[in-house]
């Protein structure tokens, strides 16, 4: 079910204060690794993928399914896959990005994307696209990035492509230019985005995606190392340029540093995307000429028109260390995770609460299905945490109309 659209007065919404100490579970503490990327399906399932010790190889890398109230019941186990994964909204496909063969980086075919239908018990389908990728509600459609220009053919084994698409995808890489694709996986085709070709062969500076929840735009950012960067969006249903944040015609750079996290809210409005902070530091709310100042590294926008809703230096929040994970929860505040394992909630009038979730740098956050719960994954030993809301973070809106 698609969320219902919010109107921006339903975002002005205030928490209050949270609790210094925070009630947490500790999940899955047999893991195989670092947690590095979580999905949530509607039904509560939920995909995890881990990061073998830094002295594993490669493929030592998993992606394990899981279902139940804390996640006890394994689905699916599907190993030489990586971070970043993905969930359809009914939780019956999974995209995850493939792992390099080990001890061959340099010189091996470069991965792609492998799209499966979870339970199946199959390997999947190997799509030769980049791991910057995101499903529309349908289920059907898989919005992604084409591999970087230049690189060397797909691999092609033991997974194969679907033929009807390697030739088209090859013949969009050879011009030099990334290409936005829209990969209907059910009908095995494939059709080019970016209608107005403005995404460039440097695209893959830090670069991150994200489709909006309700599936009309995906939004990318690109830079060309120093001398502009900037998130464009895209309409999924025709390729056209929906706006750029900043214009296409100003050489500004929206953030200093690469671009590490970008998240979407269920109802579809907004798009958060965060770099590491600058060399500068100050709060800035509600910029109302919006003109944005160098020293924001998290920036929130309207997905329909590019309006900066909010746009922040996060050492404001209490970490100095880079926001390496964001969510948005149903009601439309933002959770952004720490390298330090800090974990602020954030609004759109930009109040927040901030709390140590766990000990060592976060990599992954998602709030369980119901809303009651944020799943916190990164490198700390114990697993992956379950820290409980509060009444008022669940749902701010009825709190604040008491």
């Amino acid at each position: 079910m698609t969320p219902p659209a919010r109107q921006a007065s339903d975002l002005d919404f205030t928490l209050p204060p949270g609790p210094g100490r925070r009630a947490k579970k500790w999940l899955l503490p047999d893991g195989p690794g670092a947690v590095r990327s979580i999905s949530v399906a509607e039904d509560g399932t939920c995909a995890i993928a881990y990061e073998a010790p830094r002295h594993a190889p490669d493929s030592d890398c998993e992606v394990h399914v899981r279902s139940g109230p804390d996640l006890q019941a394994q689905v699916a186990r599907y190993e030489a896959l990586r971070a970043p994964v993905a969930l359809t909204r009914d939780g019956r496909r999974l995209a995850a990005a493939e792992t390099v063969p080990p001890g061959s980086e340099r010189t091996s075919p470069s991965p792609g994307v492998r799209v499966i239908e979870v339970g199946d018990g199959t390997e999947g389908v190997h799509w030769p696209l980049q791991a910057l990728f995101g499903w529309t509600p349908s289920g059907e459609t898989l919005v992604a990035l084409t591999r970087r220009p230049g690189m060397r053919p797909p691999v092609m084994s033991p997974v194969i492509p679907p033929a009807a698409v390697v030739d088209d995808l090859l013949g969009l890489e050879r011009d030099a230019k990334a290409r936005l694709v829209a990969a209907d996986v059910v009908r095995a085709e494939v059709a080019a985005l970016d209608r107005h070709r403005v995404l460039g062969g440097t695209l893959y500076q830090g670069a991150q995606l994200a489709v909006t929840g309700d599936g009309a735009v995906a939004i990318v950012h690109t830079s060309d190392y120093g001398v502009y960067s900037r998130l464009v969006g895209f309409s999924v249903a025709t390729g056209e340029l929906v706006w750029s944040q900043p214009a296409l015609t100003e050489k500004k750079r929206l953030f200093r540093e690469p671009c590490r996290a970008a998240a979407t809210s269920p109802c579809g409005r907004l798009a958060a995307f965060a770099s590491a902070p600058g060399p500068r530091g100050r709060l800035v709310v509600r910029i109302a000429d919006n003109a944005l100042p160098e020293d924001v590294n998290l920036t929130v926008l309207d997905t329909a028109t590019g309006r900066v809703v909010l746009a922040l230096d996060t050492r404001e929040l209490g970490s100095d260390k880079a926001p390496n994970a964001l969510c948005f929860h149903p009601s439309g505040w933002l959770a952004v995770g720490f390298g330090d394992g800090r974990v602020a909630h954030v609004t759109m009038t930009g109040s927040s609460t901030v709390y140590r979730a766990v000990s060592r740098a976060i990599s992954a956050l998602a709030f369980t299905s119901d809303g009651a719960r944020l799943l916190v994954g990164g490198s700390d030993p114990r697993g992956l945490c379950a820290v409980e809301l509060t009444a008022a973070e669940r749902n701010p809106l009825e709190q604040s109309a008491r």
